[in-house]
């Protein structure tokens, strides 16, 4: 029995190490490709509320989803991002099921006050040998990055969905156009007709 329930461990432990390491590794390009993929919604938005294992967001900017500027949106808390907290700008990379959030081990789910995201942004570990001066200047840097970063992300964004909506609209005067050729040609039928008879 004791076998069977150290097996059934190793395993699990095994599954969860691969499904965390997948996300290792990545450049802040890549983790943003497979989060765009991978997420059915994409937004902005103001933390209304912070509960025990949930809170509350009102939809700033939609990216990618159903939700729209202006939506109250309730998600769950876990262990892949930070604790969000009242009043902070978070963008969220979400699946939302059963009218909840859900954000996966991956996400790069992150708000503009706390914008870095340890395993994108590797620390060199000669940093702990560095006096404090040096170690305050390099995490100095590296916020300002994660928060250029962070924008430039959001702009990335804004590009995507200006293209999606570009492409959708680039032939749409061909509908109104064959529509008014096929009602012109009723009305011409019509008329030759009326006036056959």
């Amino acid at each position: 029995m004791k076998n069977i329930i150290l097996t059934i461990l190793i395993i699990f432990s095994i599954d969860n190490f691969s499904i965390a390491s997948d996300c290792k590794d990545l450049s802040i390009n890549e983790s943003r490709q497979i989060n765009i993929k991978s997420s059915t919604n994409i937004f902005t938005g103001i933390i209304l509320n912070v509960y025990k294992d949930s809170f509350e967001i009102f939809v700033t900017e939609s990216f990618k989803g159903t939700f729209t500027k202006g939506d109250i949106i309730k998600g769950n808390i876990n262990n892949y991002v930070k604790k969000p907290i009242k009043g902070q700008f978070w963008l969220i990379y979400s699946n939302y099921r059963d009218s909840v959030l859900l954000i996966d081990e991956c996400s790069i789910s992150r708000c503009i006050e706390d914008p870095v995201i340890n395993r994108l942004y590797i620390i060199p570990y000669e940093l702990s040998s560095m006096n404090q001066s040096k170690q305050d200047d390099y995490f100095n840097k590296l916020h300002i990055k994660a928060i250029n970063d962070f924008f430039d992300e959001i702009n990335y964004l804004r590009k995507l969905d200006n293209q999606k909506i570009t492409s959708k609209s680039k032939y749409s005067f061909i509908i109104p156009f064959i529509l008014g050729f096929f009602i012109s040609s009723i009305i011409c039928f019509c008329i030759k007709y009326y006036y056959k008879t």
